[in-house]
């Protein structure tokens, strides 16, 4: 039911769900609990911001002027109550395969310059209320 072989298949190339991004106040204080779940080298913290590796993909935890920063080129930070699912990083064959599909969509999308790659982002008017973040994969 969920993965539908018409679902799976997508003009911009999306080949995986690669992690989340979540807005946090207080991120160091889920370390704790993704330790005793996942590890003590699943989780690593860091200024403002933990990351834990699930070993399917990876989780992201930063506070709202991390995120600030991190996405100041690509649109304005929204100011939702949190925690708040800010961006979802999916990885795609060919990035450039993915802009054209996007631009042919009518999106603008613009370099991210972080993340794991390098790669594209559209802001939260034109994807659903979160960051929409694309990679080669």
């Amino acid at each position: 039911l969920v993965r539908r072989p018409e679902w799976l298949a997508h003009a911009n190339g999306a080949k995986k769900l690669l992690g989340m991004t979540v807005a946090s106040n207080d991120p160091a204080s889920l370390g704790p609990a993704y330790r005793r779940l996942l590890g003590d080298r699943a989780v690593r913290p860091g200024d403002g911001w933990l990351r834990v590796e699930t070993g399917a993909g990876w989780l992201d935890f930063a506070t709202p002027d991390v995120l600030a920063r991190r996405y100041a080129r690509v649109a304005p930070w929204p100011d939702h109550a949190r925690p708040w699912a800010v961006a979802m990083t999916v990885g795609v064959a060919d990035i450039t395969r993915c802009r054209a599909a996007l631009v042919a969509g009518d999106f603008a999308p613009r370099a991210s310059g972080f993340g794991r790659n390098a790669g594209i982002v559209l802001g939260p008017d034109d994807a659903g209320g979160l960051y929409l973040e694309f990679v080669g994969v």
